[in-house]
C-alpha cells in the first residue's frame, strides 16, 4: 500500500492575530483539509502592524486627504452590507483559535514600497518551523532578502491589480475609477529581487460598480483560485509552471488623492441618478435577434434581418437547426413582466421570421438553447443556472415539444452549456461560478464517452480560462474539421460588449488552445451598445444585439 503524502506545511505571514474573512476561510479550508495545514502564524511584531483591514493600505496617506477617504469608505461599507453575499467583506476574525501556534517577528518596513524585510535572525527563526511554503497574506509585499528561502518552496502572495497596466492600491479602486472592463489578480511567487516575480497564475473578472464591492468580489473570487492552487501544490509537492512575465512600463499608481476622490464621488452620483432616471422613464436596454441567409465566413452582419420581439418580451442567445429543409431558430424569449426566460421557436424565411411558439417553459429562468444531435435524436442543453443544474432535454416532436431527459450536473451554477464530438470524444464546454451568480470569468470543460453521461470527468487545466475577456461561451461554429468557440467580452457596466472568434487548435484531456481570428463589434446595427451571441448551421447565421429603448 502505498504511502501518503505528508501535508504540505504552510505559515501565513499577516498583520496581526485579526485577519480578514478571506484569510480566515482560507485558513478554516486548510486545517479541514487533509493534505494541506496552517502550522504557524507569522505575526508582525510592534506598532507598525495594522488592524483594519481597509484602511491599513493608507498608513502613510496623511492629512485631509486620508480623513476623506475614510469617510467614503465608511460611506461604502454602509452600501456593502446591505448585500447579503459581501457582507463581512469589512470584518475581522480571530485566526488563533484556529491556529495556535506562532512566531512574531520583528520587520523592517518601507514606507514608499509597502513593503518588509526581515532580519537574519527573523529568517532562521522561520527555517527552523520546516515550512514547505509561506503564504504572504499580509498587507505589505516582501522586500528583496532570505524569506524566500526559509521555506521549500518559497513565498506567494496576490497582487490585486493588472500588472501590465497599473500596479499600486487600494486594491479596486482604480479599475473603477477609471471604469476598466475588468479587474485582475495576480498570484505570484515572491523571489529575492522584490522586482523579479514569478507569475503563478493569473485571472480577470468583470469589474463591479463600485469600489469596496469591487474589492470584495476581486478578494473573494481570487482567493477561491488560491485555496484551488495549494490543493494543486499539495498533490504535486511542486509550484505550477510559471506564466510569462512582461516589462512593466507605466508608472505605479498612488493613493488617490483629493482631486481624485472628488471625481470618484461624482462619477459615482452620476452613475446613481443616470440608474434613477432610467428607471423613472422606464427606459431599459432590450436584447434583439437577427439572422441572414449563408456561411459565417461570408456573413455581413449588417445586411441581416431583425426578428421582432413580442411585446415586453426580448430575445437573445439564438441557435439555428435545419430539419427536413427548413431553419428553426431557438431562442431565449425573456418575459420583462415576470423577469424570466424561457425556450421559443422561430421559423427562418428568406426575409421574415414566423414565431412558433414556447418550446420549453419551467419555473425557473432559461436561455442558452443549446441543441445537437446524438444517434440520430436531437437534445437540448439550455442554460438553467437559476435551477442550479446542467440539464438535457430530449426532443419528442419537433420543434415544440421536449422532455426533461436527466440533469447531468447538479449543485452547480453554470451558464452557456454547449456539448460536441471530436476525435471519438464527447467534450462539455461551460462557464462555472464556484463562489457567486457571475459566470463571465471561468471557462470550464468536461469529457465523456457519450454526451448523455452523468458522469463528466473535468479536464486537467480546469478552468481552462480566468478571463471576462474571452471565457464565457457565445456560440460554436464549425468549419470543415476545425472547430471555432464563439467568446464573450463584457465591459464596464455591461453584459456582452462584443464577441470573438476562436479557433481550437488543442483540445486533448489534458491540453487546450485556442487562437482570436476576429472580433465583432456592436457596429452593424444603428444606436446597438452590445452583441454576445453567434451560431450558424452553414446555411443561416443567427446572432443578438442589444440596444436602448423605451417600452
Amino acid at each position: 500500500m502505498q504511502a501518503q503524502n505528508p501535508p504540505l506545511k504552510i505559515g501565513l505571514l499577516v498583520d496581526s492575530e485579526l485577519a480578514s474573512i478571506y484569510t480566515y476561510r482560507l485558513t478554516v479550508w486548510a486545517q479541514t483539509k487533509g493534505n494541506v495545514q496552517v502550522s504557524h502564524l507569522m505575526l508582525q511584531n510592534g506598532k507598525r502592524a495594522l488592524h483594519n483591514p481597509i484602511t491599513k493600505a493608507f498608513h502613510s496617506f496623511q492629512g485631509v486627504g486620508r480623513i476623506l477617504f475614510r469617510w467614503l469608505e465608511k460611506l461604502e461599507i454602509l452600501r456593502i452590507k446591505r448585500l447579503s453575499a459581501h457582507k463581512h467583506h469589512c470584518e475581522q476574525f480571530d485566526l488563533t483559535s484556529l491556529v495556535p501556534d506562532a512566531v512574531y517577528l520583528e520587520p523592517h518596513f518601507s514606507t514608499g514600497a509597502f513593503g518588509l524585510s526581515f532580519s537574519d535572525n527573523d529568517i532562521y527563526r522561520i527555517a527552523l518551523l520546516e515550512l514547505d511554503l509561506i503564504v504572504n497574506c499580509s498587507s505589505y509585499r516582501i522586500l528583496p532578502g532570505k524569506l524566500p528561502q526559509a521555506s521549500k518552496l518559497g513565498v506567494i502572495s496576490f497582487l490585486h491589480s493588472d500588472s501590465e497596466i497599473n500596479r499600486g492600491g487600494p486594491p479596486g479602486f482604480w479599475e473603477v475609477y477609471s471604469r476598466q472592463d475588468a479587474t485582475e489578480f495576480v498570484i505570484q511567487q515572491t523571489k529575492d529581487d522584490l522586482n523579479c516575480c514569478t507569475v503563478l497564475l493569473r485571472g480577470r473578472f468583470p469589474t463591479k460598480s463600485f469600489y469596496l464591492l469591487n474589492q470584495s468580489a476581486l478578494y473573494k473570487r481570487s482567493n477561491h483560485h488560491l485555496l484551488q492552487l495549494l490543493n494543486e501544490i499539495a498533490s504535486t509537492g511542486n509550484l505550477p509552471p510559471a506564466g510569462e512575465t512582461q516589462p512593466y512600463s507605466n508608472k505605479l499608481i498612488e493613493l488617490p488623492n483629493l482631486t481624485t476622490q472628488f471625481l470618484y464621488i461624482s462619477k459615482q452620483a452620476g452613475s446613481l441618478a443616470q440608474k434613477i432616471s432610467r428607471r423613472f422613464l422606464n427606459k431599459k436596454e432590450r436584447w434583439g435577434v437577427a439572422f441572414a441567409k449563408g456561411h459565417w465566413k461570408t456573413l455581413v452582419l449588417s445586411r441581416s434581418h431583425r426578428i421582432e420581439n413580442p411585446p415586453n418580451h426580448f430575445l437573445a442567445d439564438p441557435f439555428v437547426v435545419m430539419e427536413n429543409n427548413r431553419h428553426f431558430c431557438f431562442v431565449e424569449d425573456y418575459d420583462c413582466g415576470n423577469r424570466r426566460g424561457c425556450i421559443s421557436v422561430y421559423e427562418l424565411q428568406d426575409k421574415t421570421a414566423e414565431r412558433l411558439g414556447v418550446a420549453i417553459t419551467e419555473p425557473f429562468h432559461m436561455s442558452f438553447p443549446y441543441i445537437f444531435r446524438y444517434n440520430k435524436k436531437l437534445y437540448m442543453c439550455p442554460e438553467t443556472c437559476e435551477k442550479g443544474e446542467i440539464r438535457l432535454y430530449e426532443n419528442v416532436k419537433f420543434p415544440l415539444q421536449w422532455k426533461l431527459f436527466q440533469t447531468i450536473m447538479s449543485d452547480v451554477i453554470a451558464s452557456d452549456t454547449m456539448i460536441f464530438e471530436k476525435d471519438g470524444t464527447w467534450w462539455l464546454f461551460t462557464n462555472i461560478d464556484p463562489v457567486e451568480t457571475d459566470c463571465c470569468s471561468e471557462l470550464y470543460i468536461f469529457y465523456a464517452e457519450t454526451p448523455l453521461s452523468n458522469a463528466w470527468i473535468p479536464h486537467q487545466k480546469n478552468p481552462v480560462f480566468i478571463d471576462s475577456f474571452k471565457a464565457r461561451n457565445g456560440g460554436i461554429l464549425f468549419h470543415q474539421d476545425s472547430i471555432y468557440r464563439v467568446a464573450q467580452r463584457q465591459e464596464f457596466g455591461r453584459y456582452g460588449k462584443s464577441t470573438s472568434i476562436n479557433r481550437i487548435d488543442v483540445l486533448t484531456k489534458e491540453e487546450y488552445s485556442e487562437t482570436r481570428l476576429c472580433v465583432v463589434e456592436p457596429n452593424f446595427f444603428p444606436r446597438i451598445t452590445g452583441t454576445h451571441h453567434l451560431h450558424c448551421n452553414d446555411s443561416v447565421c443567427v446572432f443578438d444585439y442589444v440596444e436602448a429603448a423605451s417600452r
